[in-house]
């Protein structure tokens, strides 16, 4: 099997000629068409014929003898054909012959024929046009008559196919004319128009690989206007994201930096303790280090998937209910240890078609942070499922414990943000988890936020996930 080439790029420039030079083309149909309908309308009724036949008529009407008569009939034939055999006389078309027969009124004689009838007559009625097949050809035959003499002029009938042929080779010379006139205009605006945009295209060009400026736009043009404050958009959300980035490398790198240090610390006390109780202390000190340490790598991959994540309207539909009863019965060994109440209220059973992992770790960090930050010792922590009226399902972690300062609402769900209560070192967290959960939320098309805790005190975490649209 051959290699399929690449699709050549098409100019822009190119394409607008080849579309004015069809619209030229089109203009020539339209107007050929519109000639031709005109040209049938004007021979529908043979009109210019019967003139001519008249106007003839008219001249003989002083003649009275019938050689006179035969004399001017010869000279209006040869005089008549001889023009219309000149094309510079009928716009540089040679023009079919016409033939002329005259007869006297009375008794019929023919007094003159054109050479070519022979002794064919030509049978016409008075006053109007019938055609005749003359010589294996349709023929117009015209008559007119006075009361001395008897004219019919017979021409051949024009076919359509002639008659669209001249109509055209008329209009083509002009078109051709004026189509040079009609593209330099435009070959001109669209050049001057499409200058900006090989300017913007310079400067993307010369512009440097980490070079994330704004772009310096032509505001003069509408179109050019829009690309570019669009493309500058993008470079703004560009900066920011980087900007963003480079702050979480910061902030994991200091994050990190801490349980690294206590490591260093509790090894070189391990290796260098006189007794078996320094020993064990710096063990478990050490211990407690690598703990943190690891569930600092753990939250940060898990955040690092999320960011990436994006929604899959077709995942296969879990039982959320049955994962909050798994949930709360892991945590519950933590709960009684911490003597805080852990309550679930939710449906028996409740099937939603989103991924099974971004749920359990939101719900999981919930949890976490309820029982590591809001609970208190005889405390409570309620979580609570539900099918709201719209189809959205709304999960929230409450508990009745200090709360969180107004000052620190805004920031809550930031990564790397500690509240007052939370320690940078020892078990304290490092200010993923509520991070985790938005993120992991929003992976799923929705939303998380603080609402009010339990009995008036506490806080409480709201998650919103709205529902997937049916699948047709």
């Amino acid at each position: 099997m051959g290699t399929r080439r690449p699709t050549q790029p098409v100019s822009l420039m190119r394409r607008l000629m080849l579309a004015l030079g069809l619209a030229f083309v089109l203009v020539q149909l339209v107007l050929t068409g519109y000639n031709y309908a005109r040209f049938k309308h004007s021979v529908s009724d043979h009109a210019a014929l019967l003139k001519l036949a008249q106007v003839m008529v008219q001249g003989l009407r002083i003649i009275e003898q019938p050689a006179d008569a035969a004399t001017v009939a010869a000279t209006a034939d040869i005089m008549l054909n001889a023009s219309r055999a000149d094309p510079a006389s009928n716009q540089g078309h040679a023009l079919a012959p016409l033939w002329l027969e005259l007869r006297a009124r009375e008794g019929g004689q023919r007094l003159y024929a054109s050479a070519a009838l022979g002794e064919q007559a030509l049978l016409g009625q008075p006053g109007r046009v019938q055609e005749q097949t003359l010589q294996g050809r349709l023929y117009w035959v015209a008559q007119v008559d006075d009361a001395r003499w008897s004219l019919r002029l017979a021409t051949v009938g024009l076919a359509d196919s002639t008659a669209l042929a001249w109509i055209a080779s008329d209009l083509l010379p002009n078109l051709l004319i004026a189509f040079p006139f009609a593209l330099l205009p435009v070959v001109l605006v669209v050049w001057r128009g499409l200058r900006p945009l090989s300017q913007l295209s310079a400067q993307l060009q010369q512009a440097r690989g980490d070079d994330l400026s704004p772009l310096v736009v032509d505001e003069r043009y509408t179109e050019i206007r829009t690309v570019g404050v669009a493309f500058n958009a993008v470079l703004g959300r560009l900066r920011e994201r980087l900007a963003l980035e480079r702050a979480r490398l910061q902030d994991t790198a200091h994050e990190l930096r801490t349980p690294m240090a206590v490591m260093a610390a509790q090894a070189h006390w391990l290796l260098q303790a006189d007794s078996e109780a320094e020993r064990q202390a710096a063990h478990a000190g050490l211990q407690q280090a690598i703990e943190r340490a690891s569930h600092l790598t753990q939250q940060l991959l898990v955040l690092a998937a999320l960011d990436e994540a994006r929604p899959v309207p077709d995942a296969a539909r879990v039982d959320v209910a049955e994962l909050c009863r798994q949930s709360l019965a892991a945590f519950s060994p933590r709960a009684l240890a911490a003597g805080v109440e852990l309550d679930l209220d939710s449906p028996d059973s409740l099937a939603w078609p989103r991924p099974a992992s971004a749920w359990q770790s939101m719900l999981d960090n919930l949890l976490d942070n309820a029982l590591r930050y809001g609970a208190r010792r005889g405390g409570r922590v309620q979580v609570t499922l539900a099918l709201q009226a719209d189809g959205a399902l709304a999960l929230a972690v409450r508990d009745d414990g200090p709360g969180i300062a107004q000052a620190e609402q805004s920031q809550i769900f930031e990564r790397f943000v500690r509240g007052r209560g939370q320690q940078a070192g020892g078990a304290g967290g490092a200010g993923l988890g509520l991070a985790i959960v938005r993120q992991a939320a929003r992976s799923l098309g929705g939303d998380a936020r603080l609402g009010p805790g339990l009995a008036g005190a506490g806080v409480g975490f709201e998650v919103r996930l709205p529902a997937l649209p049916r699948q047709v």
